[in-house]
């Protein structure tokens, strides 16, 4: 455990060492962070799941690869190419393409562990309700989130396709100014957490909603810890790095050092939606995932 909160450490360095922005600089401290991270969350599963080992989750290679990857598409379709929220500045197109799929698998594969870790600590700890698997009970409600949302999306979907101009092969990764808006970005996250909400329940019963209606706050409150730790450390080691560079958010001028705070208040939305995409596609692997 110690090892990981070293290795983090360390690669905040370039806050006090005067070190050039460029690729090569922005992977070795991306390694750094995301090994210190890794062991540090292992470290923290490990330890408090000997308590309660039923609440350790496996998780299969294979499995990061796929949601990786779907991870990978989503995040980058809507947040990068549509809405230009941020753009990696030392990454050619050519770079872009490569590097995308192996630094998106990372990237879930943190934002799961974090959960996990955090997770962890709360179950060796806290007596979580036992949910009741009452599918009829819920029925209308995820019918008609999965209608909402199918609906929403399709709508936030429509809107986003008019503000679309291709003029080259950079506007996958570039920085373009848009007229922002708010409420179509909401519209999209909302509207696939709910479509993922009801492809979990009509399979698998279980579902993060259900666990806040039946009033398990265990989950919410270890997305929202672990978002907490995870966006302050790595945006912080990212910061005089410029690895990634935010751009067209809102209320962009109420920032800590250059970093929008709608930025870290954006965070746990993440893990809800990765996590749910990961419930739905594997079900007896995620089964404890929520609890």
């Amino acid at each position: 455990m110690l090892l990981g909160a070293l290795l983090i450490i360390i690669s905040l360095a370039p806050w006090l060492i005067n070190i050039q922005s460029s690729a090569h600089s922005g992977l070795v401290f991306s390694l750094i962070y995301g090994v210190g991270y890794i062991i540090l969350c292992n470290a923290i599963i490990t330890k408090y799941s000997k308590r309660k080992p039923q609440y350790f989750v496996r998780i299969p290679r294979k499995h990061i690869y796929t949601v990786g990857l779907i991870s990978a598409i989503v995040i980058e379709l809507f947040a990068n190419w549509v809405w230009k929220l941020w753009y990696y500045p030392h990454f050619s197109i050519p770079v872009y393409f490569f590097a995308l799929f192996f630094v998106l698998v990372a990237y879930f594969y943190f934002i799961l562990k974090g959960y996990l870790a955090v997770r962890a600590v709360f179950v060796a700890h806290i007596r979580q309700k036992e949910i009741k698997k009452t599918k009829r009970s819920y029925h209308s409600l995820f019918k008609t989130l999965g209608l909402l949302g199918s609906l929403g999306f399709v709508l936030g979907l429509i809107q986003d396709i008019k503000t679309v101009h291709i003029n080259s092969s950079t506007f996958f990764n570039s920085y373009g100014l848009q007229k922002f808006n708010l409420f179509n970005i909401v519209l999209i996250a909302v509207s696939l957490v709910f479509i993922l909400e009801y492809l979990e329940y009509r399979e698998r019963e279980d579902t993060f909603i259900m666990h806040l209606l039946q009033g398990d706050w265990v989950p919410l409150a270890s997305m929202v810890i672990a978002s907490l730790l995870t966006s302050i450390t790595m945006e912080g080691f990212n910061i005089p790095l410029s690895i990634w560079i935010y751009t067209n958010w809102p209320y962009a001028n109420i920032s800590l050092f250059s970093l929008p705070l709608t930025v870290l208040l954006a965070w746990p939305i993440q893990y809800i939606l990765l996590i749910s995409i990961y419930r739905s596609l594997y079900k007896r692997e995620t089964t404890r995932i929520w609890y």
